[in-house]
């Protein structure tokens, strides 16, 4: 294993987002990650025969890179493009991919998911997305855990008065960007299953909001 770095303001990984790859992982038939995801990339698996995976990913809002980077790790014949509207975090995300061996196969840009679905020219083309965006509903920051509330940047936290502009933004990028029968994975709130089926359908994504980890993301 590899260690990501992290720095201010990317948001520190915590144990719901290496429930989100071992989720990914699982939904392709692999036992998951090894444990400490949200520290280290994960190990590739091993076993003969021809990889049964994603070919071609890409990450919204990637932010140190840990969930596209671990995929990647994961899946070794996949190739990836990671998202990411901020400088610094955009910079991280190449830094650790260089760390973790995996700079060959991620291309990482600087841009919002709108700004990114605007401007691609391979339309339909990724069969995998994924995303941890900033879906706590904005009158429930004052609430979060001193840990979080404290020392995690709002920036990566604010989801909007219902905790789903950028959940929304994604899904509009999806709907672009997703081949034929391609998984979309995202962590949200616990309240929005619901909601993040309407989201899906209104945007002609679908949606299943069916499996969810004990923090009550999904």
């Amino acid at each position: 294993q590899q260690e990501v770095l992290l720095r201010p303001p990317v948001l520190i990984p915590r144990p719901e987002t290496e429930e989100l790859v071992d989720i990914i992982c699982r939904a392709y038939g692999r036992s998951g990650a090894s444990k400490g995801a949200g520290v280290a990339a994960a190990g590739t698996a091993s076993g003969g025969g021809e990889e049964v995976g994603p070919r071609r990913i890409v990450d919204f809002g990637s932010g140190s890179g840990i969930i596209c980077i671990s995929i990647l790790d994961q899946f070794p014949s996949a190739r990836g493009v990671a998202v990411e509207p901020s400088p610094i975090a955009a910079a991280l995300t190449e830094e650790n991919a260089r760390r973790c061996g995996v700079a060959d196969r991620l291309q990482v840009v600087n841009a919002t998911a709108e700004e990114w679905a605007a401007r691609l020219e391979e339309l339909n083309s990724f069969d995998l997305l994924v995303s941890n965006p900033p879906y706590i509903p904005s009158g429930e920051l004052p609430d979060l855990m001193p840990e979080v509330r404290d020392f995690e940047d709002a920036g990566a936290l604010d989801g909007g008065a219902d905790g789903l502009d950028i959940v929304r933004q994604v899904l509009q990028a999806a709907t672009k960007a997703g081949s034929r029968g391609a998984k979309v994975f995202l962590e949200v709130h616990h309240t929005h299953p619901a909601a993040f089926e309407r989201a899906a359908a209104a945007l002609g994504a679908g949606g299943d909001a069916g499996v969810g980890d004990a923090a009550g993301a999904r």
